[in-house]
């Protein structure tokens, strides 16, 4: 056993030196008691993010798509386009008819009236004309013409432009006269029935308008038929047409006038060809007097 020394006799010992800290280096705080885990501020931010994702499925993304639009994907927008509009051009008065057509009205008069206006050509003298149709017979509807403003050359708004005789069941047109249909008559029916060859020249027939005449009673006989009846058509009244009826009852217009009131064909086609000059016809002029020499 050793031998206890002295306390006043043991080594003293060393103070164990302090270490020095290293400048800019924090001073760790004293360790103090832990926040609750609530009061933490991780725990804060995750409870607020809980609490506005259920608001949102509470209030918005809970709810049910529309069915109308949930099955639909996308469309498009679709482009709107301008389309130009179109530049207006000014229209011309069109000719028109003036009659109003009652209920019951022989329908001939408005097909007369619009082959009358179709025929017009497209010329500024026509604008606004009106036409106006009357019955004449079975067969004929006269229909009156009309300068409407503008029209016209020197007669002004509401001048006769004349009158246009339409015959039907063809719907033709004669040619435009000077007038108004109230001074047109139709020319008396001829009759289909052929010619009596045996009848004796110079014979009258249908009372005095009418002659039966052959080619030794002219010199020269200017047709190319042997017979026929010449005509002074009276009912058109002065200046009257003169007509000519073949064995054939082929009725033709002779005079100018016939030409222009009738619709009848031109004598030309039996006007028989002069045979001293090429070329030319025989003289018609005999036979054409001595049809007016049977008007009244």
């Amino acid at each position: 056993m050793s031998e206890e020394r002295p306390l006043d006799q043991r080594p003293a010992m060393r103070p164990t030196p302090a270490t020095p800290t290293p400048q800019g280096s924090p001073s760790t705080p004293p360790s103090g008691p832990k926040k609750p885990i609530y009061l933490r501020t991780w725990f804060i931010v995750v409870v607020v993010v809980v609490v506005i994702g259920v608001i949102g499925m509470a209030f918005g993304l809970g709810k049910k798509p529309d069915s109308s639009t949930a099955s639909q994907p996308d469309k498009p927008a679709a482009v709107q386009t301008t389309t130009p509009k179109p530049t207006s051009t000014p229209t011309k008065a069109t000719p028109t008819a003036a009659s109003s057509l009652a209920p019951g009205t022989d329908p001939r008069i408005a097909q007369a009236e619009k082959a009358v206006v179709d025929a017009l050509p497209d010329a500024p003298i026509w604008e606004g004309l009106t036409v106006k149709g009357v019955v004449v017979n079975d067969t004929q509807v006269c229909v009156d013409r009309y300068y409407g403003p503008g029209g016209g050359i020197s007669v002004g708004p509401g001048g006769s432009a004349g009158y246009v005789v339409v015959t039907f069941p063809a719907i033709s047109l004669g040619k435009p006269q000077d007038g108004e249909c109230k001074g047109y008559a139709p020319a008396p029916p001829t009759s289909t029935t052929p010619v009596e060859h045996d009848r004796e020249c110079g014979s009258k027939v249908v009372l005095d308008s009418a002659e039966f005449v052959c080619a030794e009673d002219f010199d020269p006989w200017p047709l190319t038929v042997k017979d026929g009846i010449l005509r002074c058509e009276e009912g058109f009244g002065s200046p009257y047409p003169v007509t000519f009826e073949d064995a054939d009852g082929n009725t033709y217009a002779v005079n100018g006038t016939a030409k222009s009131r009738t619709d009848l064909p031109d004598v030309a086609a039996i006007w028989a060809d002069n045979p001293g000059n090429p070329g030319a016809k025989i003289d018609i002029g005999g036979l054409i007097n001595a049809g007016l020499a049977l008007c009244p």
